[in-house]
C-alpha cells in the first residue's frame, strides 16, 4: 500500500505542475517496473550446524521508459537486475558463498488501439537479452555433502504482450493508470543450458499489479 500511496502523491504533483503536457512519456510501476529494492538478513544457526551464522543480501533494480512518437505508437526500453548472495560463516572460521544473478535488458514497441491513451487496449512486441549466473563454492558443497556447481545461461527472448489501461480520473488521479497485461514469449538458451541440449522454450507471464505513469 505504501507504493500505491507514493504513486498517488507523484500523480497529484504532476497534475498540478504539468497542465497541458502532451503526455508523450511513460514509466511503469510493478513487479518488473520502475524502482529499486533490497534486503539484508543475518541468520543464527543451531548447535551442530557446520555454520556459525549466515548472511544474506538481496538487491533488485528495474528501470523502464517509453516515448509516444505518434498518437498510437510507443517505443521504449527496460533494464532489470536481480542479485542474491549468501555468505555462510563456518565454525572453523572460513566463509563459503552461494551466489545467483540475473540481468535482462531490451526494447519494446506498443500499439494503442484508441487515441484515448489512458483507457486504451494495447498490443506490443519486445526483444530482450538476458544473462543468468548461479554459483556455489566448494566449501559450501563440502559442508552439505554435495558437489559444488556453477550454472550459466544466456539468450534472447521474443515476446508479444496484450494489455488494457484503466483511467483513475474518477478518483481525481490524472497521470496514473492501472495497466495489467499478459504476454507470450519464445526464448533461446546458451552456455550450460546449450551443453545439455536445452536450446529453446516458450512460456507466458501475467502482470496483474502494474501501473503506467504517463506525463
Amino acid at each position: 500500500m505504501r507504493l500505491f500511496h507514493l504513486l498517488i502523491l507523484i500523480s497529484l504533483f504532476f497534475s498540478v505542475s504539468s497542465k497541458g503536457a502532451d503526455e508523450r512519456h511513460m514509466v511503469s510501476f510493478g513487479p518488473s517496473g520502475f524502482g529499486w529494492s533490497g534486503s539484508s538478513e543475518k541468520i543464527k544457526s543451531n548447535n551442530g550446524s557446520p555454520f556459525e551464522k549466515v548472511e544474506s543480501l538481496l538487491t533488485e533494480l528495474s528501470l523502464n521508459y517509453a516515448y509516444r512518437f505518434n498518437k498510437r505508437m510507443q517505443l521504449g526500453g527496460f533494464y532489470q537486475t536481480w542479485h542474491q548472495e549468501y555468505d555462510f560463516h563456518l565454525n572453523n572460521g572460513g566463509t563459503s558463498t552461494s551466489d545467483l544473478k540475473t540481468e535482462v535488458y531490451g526494447l519494446f514497441l506498443l500499439y494503442n488501439f484508441s487515441s484515448k491513451f489512458k483507457e486504451s487496449y494495447f498490443l506490443g512486441t519486445s526483444i530482450s537479452f538476458y544473462n543468468y549466473e548461479e554459483e556455489n563454492s566448494g566449501d559450501f558443497g563440502k559442508a552439505e555433502n554435495k558437489t559444488p556447481f556453477e550454472i550459466d545461461d544466456t539468450g534472447v527472448t521474443y515476446e508479444v504482450i496484450l494489455g488494457k489501461r484503466f483511467s483513475l480520473l474518477k478518483w481525481n488521479i490524472d497521470h496514473l493508470t492501472y495497466a495489467p497485461q499478459v504476454g507470450v514469449f519464445y526464448r533461446n538458451h546458451g552456455k550450460d543450458f546449450d551443453d545439455q541440449e536445452i536450446r529453446n522454450g516458450i512460456g507466458f507471464n501475467i502482470q496483474a499489479i502494474k501501473f503506467d505513469f504517463i506525463f
